[in-house]
């Protein structure tokens, strides 16, 4: 199996990142993009990705919009006792 490394700069604004695509290599072993992730330029994010995949040209920016998540289920002791008994009908 072959895998892609992307190297790119980010910048955020708002709710909006932008990466802008510094270098992009493809056709690795994973031994290969797993170390060339670990020797990228400070101050840069990389990606893997396996491949066969579209993969972005340098110099190119890609914009990532921010998802909403669902709310994190929080599993302390307190909390599922309140669940425990909203689903028995108590009060929590």
């Amino acid at each position: 199996m072959t895998y892609a490394v992307i190297v790119a700069r980010a910048e955020i604004e708002n709710r909006i990142t932008e990466l802008h695509v510094l270098a992009v290599r493809r056709d690795l072993e994973l031994e290969d993009a797993m170390r060339l992730l670990g020797e990228r330029p400070p101050g840069t994010v990389g990606h893997l990705r396996r491949l066969p995949a579209d993969l972005p040209e340098p110099g190119e920016v890609l914009r990532l919009e921010a998802e909403n998540r669902a709310q994190t289920v929080t599993n302390s002791t307190a909390s599922r006792r309140e669940r425990r008994l909203r689903e028995l009908g108590g009060r929590p």
